[in-house]
């Protein structure tokens, strides 16, 4: 093949090196959720509120390579492209959670209001277990144009404090 000088490069050369697949994904996600929320009583500082619910989730995912991708050998495909094979999963969980909103203070010196809101979830995954997660967040406003908020969480691998929980 003359590489440095000019030629014409035959039919048989640009079929090795090119190639028009179709390949197919889909992924379908199905939620079933019950909720519900609102007043529970009242308290010396406002309602103490509160939020009940169950949710089922199903994810399932398909992949499917185009059918003349070879799976079994290199020799017969165009270059840098690979065999593939289907690929077909499934995963679900069960939930159920709760939750509170408990007004701690009102208009009070350096509290124009304090909040506290608790919240319990049990997760059961189908692939993995169950998994129990729970929280605690603080609202506070202690004059006009000032909110700090910080919260607590964690579940039993300790994701959200940014490091693995070690169980001894």
């Amino acid at each position: 093949m003359p590489v440095f000088q000019q030629f014409q490069i035959s039919q048989n050369c640009v079929d090795a090196i090119t190639a028009s697949y179709t390949d197919r994904t889909r992924l379908q996600q199905n939620i079933y959720e019950a909720t519900t929320q609102g007043k529970v009583f009242d308290l010396p500082m406002g309602e103490l509120r509160g939020a009940l619910g169950v949710t089922y989730r199903k994810n399932e995912f398909q992949y499917l390579p185009d059918a003349t991708r070879e799976v079994n050998s290199v020799v017969d495909v165009p270059i840098g492209t690979f065999g593939q094979a289907n690929v077909v999963g499934e995963a679900a969980v069960k939930e159920v959670y709760g939750e509170l909103l408990v007004p701690l203070l009102k208009n009070k010196f350096l509290a124009q209001n304090l909040e506290l809101e608790l919240g319990y979830r049990y997760s059961d995954y189908d692939i993995t277990g169950s998994v129990p997660t729970w929280k605690a967040l603080f609202n506070w406003t202690p004059v006009s144009n000032v909110r700090l908020r910080g919260e607590v969480l964690e579940d039993s691998l300790g994701i959200h404090r940014g490091h693995e929980k070690r169980h001894g």
